[in-house]
């Protein structure tokens, strides 16, 4: 024990009273936003917290793998989290290919996607979608980064002149013909 725990109620006090009114404010205008997730899960599931503290609703998750429980068989504290709350949304594992990426945009036209790879956010500026590369996980952590987080989202929502621009000029191999196969059809067929 450090015996330091009223400066640190203190401190923690002062951060809140400086970013708390800051973060209200950003909140009113990503309130109601849509967004789709591409990262880890450990990402997936703290970003997702973390947007719907901001108010920002996820429609799907894309992740590379997916442990709902540690080794020592705990639930991990952002899924804990998210289950207590009763924040639910679409989930997949290992669809991260360009093109499953590209169907689950066209699918749900979400405000933002969010991903933990530059590769990806690429593909979703092309597709006229505004997208955030989440870097390092400390960008959400604390009332600082939470409202550098909130103000990232925000400008990336209000300036999107990149991304009309890009998707007007570029030419997507992704055809209408592509974004209406209906893949479950394709699957049941396969299995008779």
């Amino acid at each position: 024990m450090t015996e330091r725990s009223e400066a640190v109620e203190k401190y923690i006090a002062e951060q809140r009273a400086i970013y708390i009114p800051q973060i209200e404010e950003i909140k009113k205008e990503l309130k109601g936003l849509k967004a789709v997730l591409g990262m880890g899960p450990g990402y997936t599931f703290e970003v997702s917290r973390v947007l719907n503290e901001l108010g920002i609703e996820v429609v799907w998750a894309l992740a590379w793998h997916y442990d709902k429980k540690y080794e020592n068989g705990d639930v991990p504290p952002s899924m804990e989290y998210l289950l207590e709350n009763g924040v639910d949304f679409e989930a997949s594992v290992a669809d991260q290919q360009n093109y499953e990426v590209m169907n689950i945009l066209n699918q749900y036209q979400p405000d933002l996607y969010l991903s933990r790879h530059p590769g990806s956010t690429v593909w979703a500026i092309k597709n006229g979608t505004p997208a955030v590369y989440v870097a390092d996980e400390y960008m959400i952590f604390g009332y600082k980064h939470t409202l550098e987080f909130a103000q990232s989202v925000l400008d990336s929502i209000h300036n999107r002149s990149f991304e009309k621009n890009l998707a007007r000029r570029v030419k997507l191999p992704y055809t209408e013909w592509w974004y209406e196969q209906n893949v479950d059809k394709f699957l049941e067929e396969g299995k008779k």
